[in-house]
Formats: structure tokens, sequence, C-alpha cells
């Protein structure tokens, strides 16, 4: 059974503020990656692929601190890499987010990266909330089979691990390919339905059905709120 999108899409008043807010200009593009700064996730690799990209594309890092010794260790790797590439103007950072700032903030960008370190996954509510949002998206080749199938080319777009260049190529073809950033949207979220609440909630009432005896009933107890 799946979990569900950790992010619900919140209306945006006014896109185009947001993305002038962000230091976006008006001929941009925002990339956007969502999650802690964590060993996993490959940000080192979206940062190297913005070296090959136009001075007008841009990166948002959605998202709090490492939180671990290994992970703030793997921070300073990525500042290292901003340094030594002389990035940091491109790369805005926005820390911790309230939930309906990250949707916002992820409605105001044209694409998400995710460079998985292991594949992609349906375990990363980062990848459920960018899919939610209907954000054509980059990742990592799954490790394993995923249902639904994430498919390159019609679902999302997909590279190896650590591959920047092919990582930047993606980005600026999606920037070129007005019709394939529809199609990618139109895919994120048809496949986002999949992980509604509701959704979620009838696969559960299924499977204990499956493992009750028969002839009992599915009872749901309302929830305390005194504990």
């Amino acid at each position: 059974i799946p979990i569900g999108a950790n992010i619900a899409v919140q209306p945006l008043a006014d896109r185009a503020a947001l993305r002038r807010q962000l230091g976006v200009a008006d001929d941009g593009f925002l990339v956007a990656y969502f999650g802690l700064i964590n060993h996993t996730k490959g940000v080192h690799t979206i940062i190297e692929a913005l070296q090959y990209l136009p001075e007008t594309t841009r990166l948002v890092l959605i998202g709090g601190s490492a939180a671990s010794p290994q992970d703030q260790e793997y921070a300073q790797v990525v500042q290292a890499t901003l340094d030594r590439l002389d990035l940091h103007e491109r790369v805005i950072w926005t820390g911790y987010l309230s939930a309906e700032d990250v949707s916002r903030t992820l409605q105001a960008a044209d694409a998400a990266a995710l460079p998985f370190v292991d594949g992609a996954s349906y375990r990363r509510g980062s990848l459920l909330a960018a899919l939610a949002h209907g954000l054509p998206t980059i990742t990592t080749s799954p490790h394993v089979p995923l249902d639904p199938p994430l498919r390159h080319n019609h679902d999302v777009l997909l590279i190896d691990p650590g591959d920047a260049i092919n990582l930047a190529l993606e980005i600026e073809r999606l920037g070129d390919d007005l019709k394939l950033h529809a199609q990618l949207a139109s895919a994120a979220r048809t496949i986002a339905r999949a992980f509604h609440w509701d959704t979620i909630a009838a696969h559960h009432l299924a499977l204990y059905r499956q493992v009750l005896a028969p002839g009992e009933q599915v009872r749901l107890q309302p929830r305390r709120t005194d504990v």
C-alpha cells in the first residue's frame, strides 16, 4: 500500500509575482528540488548540472537543513560544489517552509529534479509531491518495478544517478519542448491520483477484509482527541 503525497496543492494567487520574488527572470526556467539535504538525494548532481545550463536557469532548494551528522557532512559537499562552480547567485535556498508555502513554491517552478542515488521510489514523499503538483519531473531510474510504472519520455524523464550532463540536457529539453512539458505535467497528475488518501484508505480496507476471518466486519473506531 503506497504512502500519500505529504504536501497538498494550495491556491496560488500570483505565480508571476512569486517567481519574481524568487529572482527568476521573465524568460527564466526554474528547477525545484524538495526535501532535506540528504546524501541519498543527489543534490550535488543538480548543482553540477546547473553549470551547463543558461544563466537564466535557476534552482530552488525547498526544505530544511540536514539533520544527521552524515547529512551535515553531505551538506558541506553541496556547499563546496557551489563554491567550486561559483553558482551561489543561481541557487535559491528557502530553508524550512510551511506546507502551504512549499506547495506554492512548487507551483512557481517549471520542473522538478530529484536524482535519487538509490533510484526513484513511491516511498519518497518529495517525488509524490512533485507529481501531485503537476511538475514535469526528472528523476533516476527505479531499482525495482513500480506500480504505476514511471516511463521515460511519457511519465517522467529518467537519468542515471550522478549523471549531471544528462540531467542538464533533460532540463534544457523541457525548456525547449512545450509539448513534452505539457505531456509530462498531465502524466504527473494522472499518476498522483493513485496516491490520493481516499485511494489509500480503500486499499487498507481491502487488505483488512482479506486477513479477517469469514464473516467478520471491518469496524472503524472514531479517533480519540483526548490523548
